[in-house]
């Protein structure tokens, strides 16, 4: 397998998209730390994927949108397996369809800083 025993950091994998690129890579053996706001969702995903195997889910709660969260992100993954092979940036959101004056500065403000300001 291609991702046998790689470390894989996934943002956002509790649902959509983040959640198949988890299920592909613990499919492909490799661990998969995963992370969400969503404190419920992660925890119950990671335990259906590591029953399943071949590889490995581990879930952390975090919110991309905050550096500290995403340092302690990093710092856990290395302190699990001691590296980081891959990293799938893939937190976001897309506000509801509405006109654009109902949105207000900080509704923006917010979806820029989760789309375009994360960075690890």
């Amino acid at each position: 397998m291609l991702y046998e025993n790689k470390v894989v950091v996934v943002t956002g994998g509790s649902r959509g998209i983040g959640e198949g690129c988890v299920r592909a890579f613990v499919g492909a053996g490799a661990k998969a730390i995963f992370c969400s706001i969503d404190g419920e969702r992660g925890p119950l995903l990671a335990a259906e994927l590591n029953e399943a195997g071949p590889g490995r889910a581990d879930f952390l709660k975090c919110d991309v949108t905050k550096a500290d969260e995403l340092r302690a992100l990093v710092d856990e993954t290395l302190s699990l397996h001691g590296r980081l092979d891959c990293l799938i940036n893939n937190a976001g959101w897309h506000p509801p369809h509405k006109p654009i004056d109902e949105f207000s500065v900080h509704d923006l403000r917010d979806l820029l800083e989760l789309n375009l300001n994360q960075s690890l």
